[in-house]
């Protein structure tokens, strides 16, 4: 069962038009508290640029709006980024933290969508995922790309990413929660590197691509997917990209 992902005392950012530049977000409740967020933003056409996220569990909520994350880090030891919204992470790294005594896995992303053709989705790129400096992380962990977050649909995608001997082999958890089946998630793998990008072993359901065709891809390759060109210069952040996706100039 899901748990509760609104608490008390945290930043909430709701905002149009929000713009964070070289900050820390964190939230030190612990990893046996529950949900304890870092950051919760429902704002619509925001940027965090160069910016970090750490916590434990449910470290960053992206609930709403188009949202972009270039050069920033997460860290956390279950569903690092959750959330509703339509959002990019243009280079960084996911931080994987042990979970609570209780739990014997961590998934890093927990997404839903309004319905299964709508716009919403995470989209990871260039990233690199890995556990914390000085985190062990028992042997018996397993550690998932992505779930279905309550009964809602679910897209996430993972592009030119370095994942690291941590991931499991299944890659992603899918039909789960309430009301939710395999057919109804889109979980995507392109042209990731490193030991845990192999896909040979993936879960095989209707949704799961474990290699994505550049045709495919092309659709979350760009700005296009948060229709960055159309508001990006209008909030101040002229942030240029190259056919590939990739952050020629920044600032």
């Amino acid at each position: 069962m899901d748990m509760p992902l609104i608490c008390s005392s945290i930043p909430a950012i709701t905002g149009s038009g929000f713009v964070a530049l070289y900050m820390s977000f964190e939230n030190t409740a612990g990893r046996s508290s529950g949900y304890a967020l870092a950051v919760r933003s429902v704002s619509e056409r925001s940027v965090f640029y160069a910016c970090s996220f750490m916590g434990d569990q449910g470290t960053l909520l992206a609930d709403g709006g188009k949202q972009l994350y270039v050069d920033c880090d997460i860290a956390g030891g279950r569903d690092l980024v959750s959330g509703g919204g339509a959002a990019i992470f243009h280079k960084g790294t996911l931080y994987i933290r042990a979970p609570p005594p209780e739990r014997d896995h961590v998934v890093l992303t927990a997404h839903r969508r309004r319905y299964r053709n709508s716009s919403e989705g995470f989209v990871f790129r260039h990233y690199a995922v890995k556990a914390a400096e000085g985190e062990l992380l028992p042997r018996s962990t397993g550690v998932y790309l992505g779930r279905p977050l309550g009964s809602s649909h679910s897209r996430v995608v993972f592009m030119w990413s370095f994942l690291d001997y941590v991931i499991a082999p299944q890659g992603w958890v899918v039909g789960v929660g309430r009301g939710e089946t395999s057919g109804s998630v889109y979980y995507g793998e392109y042209r990731n590197t490193g030991p845990g990008s192999d896909t040979t072993g993936r879960v095989t359901a209707p949704g799961v691509k474990k290699t994505m065709t550049a045709e495919e891809a092309a659709s979350f390759a760009g700005l296009a997917f948060i229709e960055g060109d159309s508001w990006l210069l209008s909030v101040g952040v002229p942030i240029l990209y190259d056919s590939l996706g990739n952050t020629t100039t920044v600032l």
